[in-house]
């Protein structure tokens, strides 16, 4: 699969997760199906046989969490959910969160005034010829 066909199917599986949980299911249903007629040719009773298909998918649940993060990305519910536990933190929290906005900002400013001015002063040339 290329990499903008994965791209697209990730992009899918955000926007329409049921549809994506549906054709999952389907195809996790043909894969038992198979697995219990494999046995059954082996000489297994049917509802035996489809216990052990079963067993060795590991259950329906296993595999519809492995393959909703496999497809959807674990990252992405991860990063949701921490934005909304850092909003919420924040809010609480309002003179914390004043006081590191502003030693963030002081910090960051800070810096970009350091590294300009060794830029300028040290690391670019005098503007006139001969500055040697």
């Amino acid at each position: 699969m290329s990499r903008l066909q994965g791209w697209m199917h990730s992009a899918r599986s955000l926007l329409r997760p049921s549809k994506v949980s549906d054709e999952t299911a389907d195809e996790m249903a043909f894969h038992v199906e198979r697995q219990t007629q494999k046995h059954v040719n082996e000489g297994i009773p049917a509802d035996i046989a489809r216990q052990m298909a079963m067993q060795e998918f590991g259950g329906p649940g296993r595999w519809k969490q492995e393959v909703s993060d496999a497809r959807r990305g674990r990252w992405f519910d991860s990063v949701v959910q921490d934005i909304r536990y850092g909003s919420r933190s924040l809010r609480k929290h309002r003179g914390f969160s004043t006081v590191a906005i502003v030693t963030l900002a002081i910090g960051i400013g800070a810096t970009t005034i350091a590294y300009t001015t060794v830029d300028h002063v040290l690391l670019r040339p005098l503007p006139y010829a001969n500055a040697d």
